[in-house]
């Protein structure tokens, strides 16, 4: 396995004119230290306008990847091979570092007659292949491997990753697109990979699920990302909505420490495992539909296997252990709004599904009364059941005689802000309204609760709770409580 001693984010730049590409390139000068030059996006090749730009990258100290991607592989390059040729010629000609010749082309034969550096690199924006390891075994004579492959699930993520851990001296840049696959392109220095691409704005990506260079600078703090770099992440299909890596990336950093918190789409519970392995995962944040699946993890009889739920993940020396964050989370933040926390609480639950059972299985064992509503009846009265408690026709619900009143549901989560699972009507002085839903912040049902006079809890002091609660069971310690607030509030 070859071993990178450093990892480097390539700025990939494509533009219809040099005169465009220059500018990209002077607008980050100081960012990066590796550029890609597609020059297949060019409309006209122009030998002094690119000599000029490449001498004044190579004075600021930028080396420089040559790219003339054909339509095959949906590069913008329509002439012969022989013009190709030719302009990757030129490339070599002005002093690039590195030309980047695609496997499948007859140009291949030509890797001897450069003086840079050779990419052999292969593209399927349809699928992943088969023969992922073949195709890397017949890139043996580059200079370094590039393999990028369209992947629609973690198992063929997985596939790629596991490129990294066959034995090489060969460096090998290994790309899972899309979203499923895009924590592979983030920890190319726990992979042993020397570089990832990255797009300079919104809207500029050469392939799909490339990050910004903003994201990966701000967000992921991705220059101290080394070895020994402690990595985690938040898993949910979908999961691109979640504020988990926000938070726990600025607390990491505000606070020195050496670690990286990543968002993976997963599909397939069972599939995330070889990817946790592959970049060396120590903690995993789970979101929905997956939390059930954590049960198998739970002690036989414990109180979590009886929840039938966890969030959290923790690797320890014998294997993944589990926690439910939420639990502590939701009932913490009710319990400071509460003006009599040791008395018997009323609570209303609206939804049975993986939240509602988690939350409703803490407040029966804090002795809380709990009854159930959902749209579909045979769930609310199968839970009710579960937790000794009452159900109540979803036509019925109505806050009057409760204390507190919990969405467990999706309801007014973003992008469905409009709806909402119940409308308070008339006065509700001293009723407390919990909204599970975090993003947005203010949805229709706190609103709605708020005008009838009742308090309200949104679902962002849940999750800035769990999220402490999850970085303490990962790191040790305390709970950073004030941290992770007050970092989520300079989110909103």
């Amino acid at each position: 396995m070859f071993t990178a001693t450093m990892a480097e984010i390539c700025l990939s730049l494509s533009a219809p004119s040099v005169e465009a590409l220059g500018e990209l390139a002077l607008a980050h000068l100081d960012e990066v230290s590796l550029m890609e030059l597609r020059i297949d996006a060019l409309e006209e090749i122009s030998r002094e306008k690119l000599g000029a730009l490449v001498k004044l990258l190579k004075g600021r100290n930028i080396s420089i990847i040559w790219t003339v991607r054909r339509r095959e592989e949906e590069g913008a390059f329509g002439g012969s091979e022989e013009e190709r040729l030719l302009a990757l010629q030129l490339g070599d000609e002005l002093g690039a570092d590195f030309i980047d010749i695609e496997l499948r082309s007859s140009l291949v034969s030509h890797r001897g007659d450069f003086k840079a550096k050779v990419i052999f690199s292969f593209h399927d924006f349809n699928g992943c292949p088969d023969d992922l390891e073949e195709i890397v075994d017949a890139m043996g004579e580059a200079d370094v491997a590039k393999v990028a492959v369209q992947t629609l699930g973690c198992k063929e993520v997985a596939r790629v990753l596991a490129l990294y851990a066959r034995p090489s001296d060969q460096p090998l840049v290994a790309i899972a697109m899309g979203e499923f696959g895009s924590v592979s392109r983030l920890l190319p220095a726990k992979l042993g990979m020397p570089w990832t691409y990255a797009a300079p704005g919104e809207g500029s990506a050469t392939a799909p699920g490339q990050y910004t260079l903003e994201q990966l600078q701000s967000l992921y703090a991705f220059e101290s990302i080394d070895a020994q770099t402690r990595c985690f992440a938040v898993i949910g299909n979908p999961v691109g909505h979640s504020l988990s890596p926000e938070i726990h990336n600025a607390h990491y950093r505000n606070h020195e420490l050496n670690a990286c918190y990543a968002k993976i789409r997963v599909d397939e519970m069972d599939d995330l495992y070889a990817i946790a392995d592959a970049l060396g995962l120590e903690g995993v944040s789970v979101t929905v539909p997956h939390k059930e699946s954590l049960v198998k993890h739970t002690v036989p009889g414990s109180y979590l296997e009886k929840v039938g739920a966890a969030n959290t993940l923790i690797r320890g020396a014998h294997g993944w252990s589990v926690e439910n964050t939420d639990i502590e989370a939701a009932i913490s933040a009710i319990v400071e709004q509460l003006s009599d926390p040791q008395r018997k609480v009323r609570v209303l639950l609206l939804g049975a599904g993986g939240v509602s059972r988690a939350l409703g299985h803490g407040m029966v064992d804090r002795g809380w009364s709990v009854t159930v509503t959902n749209r579909t009846q045979e769930k609310a009265e199968a839970l009710a059941g579960e937790l000794g408690g009452e159900w109540l026709h979803w036509d019925d619900r109505n806050a009057h005689g409760f204390d507190v009143v919990i969405n467990g549901t999706s309801l007014g989560m973003t992008p469905k802000e409009d709806s909402t699972p119940m409308v308070f009507e008339g006065g509700h002085l001293g009723l407390i309204a919990f909204d599970t839903v975090y993003t947005p912040e203010r949805t229709l049902f706190l609103d709605s609760a708020e005008a009838a006079g009742a308090k309200t809890v949104t679902g962002r002091e849940m999750f800035y709770r769990q999220a402490a609660l999850q970085h303490a069971h990962w790191f040790g310690g305390a709970p950073p409580w004030e941290s992770m607030e007050n970092l989520l509030r300079s989110l909103a």
